[in-house]
C-alpha cells in the first residue's frame, strides 16, 4: 500500500479516554479549523479523530463507531457530497454535520445538496464552534446528550474558516 493516512486522536484527560458521549470525527483541510472543532467536541465529552482527507475519513467511519462526523465541502482527495450519502446509507444513525464551501454562488446548492445526500445539519462557512456544538446537541440521540448542555456555553467564541473560500 502506497501513501501515509494522516490521522490523530488527541487525548488530554482520562474522560477523553472513556467518552460518555462515544466518538467523533472531524475531517477537515485546514490544521487549526480541524483542532478547534476537535477540542469543542471533546469538551461536550466526545473522543475526537481528526483529519485531512476523505480517505482517512472512510477508514475511520468504517472502522470505528462513529456518533457524530464534522465533514469540511472542500476535502482535497474526494466528493464531500458522495461520501455523505455512503456515510448515511451505511450508518443511519450518525450524525453528519457538514461544512459548506464559503463561495457565495455555492453554498446555497451545496446545502440542498448535503440535505438530500443525507447530511442532519450543514453550516456556512465560517462556521462559529458554539452554533456547531449546538447542532451536535440537538442532533445527536437522546441517550448520548445529557439534558444539561455545560458544553457548549464554555466553548469560547471561535470562528473557523472553511478552507478553499472565495
Amino acid at each position: 500500500m502506497g501513501g501515509s493516512i494522516e490521522w490523530s486522536t488527541r487525548t488530554r484527560r482520562q474522560e477523553d479516554r472513556f467518552p460518555l458521549r462515544g466518538a467523533a470525527c472531524v475531517a477537515d483541510p485546514d490544521g487549526d479549523v480541524r483542532a478547534a472543532i476537535g477540542d469543542a467536541l471533546r469538551r461536550m465529552g466526545f473522543a475526537a479523530h481528526e483529519t485531512p482527507s476523505a480517505a482517512a475519513a472512510s477508514f475511520i467511519v468504517a472502522n470505528i463507531n462513529l456518533e457524530v462526523l464534522v465533514m469540511n465541502a472542500m476535502l482535497p482527495d474526494g466528493n464531500a457530497l458522495q461520501l455523505i450519502r455512503q456515510f448515511r446509507r451505511a450508518h443511519p444513525d450518525l450524525v453528519i454535520v457538514a461544512l459548506a464551501p464559503s463561495v457565495r454562488s455555492v453554498a446555497p446548492v451545496f446545502d440542498e445538496l448535503a440535505h438530500f445526500a443525507g447530511a442532519d445539519a450543514v453550516l456556512g462557512a465560517p462556521a462559529c464552534i458554539e452554533t456547531l456544538c449546538e447542532t451536535v446537541a440537538q442532533h445527536a440521540p437522546s441517550h448520548i446528550v445529557s439534558p444539561h448542555e455545560a458544553a457548549a456555553p464554555q466553548v469560547p467564541p471561535v470562528t473557523v474558516q472553511a478552507a478553499g473560500g472565495g
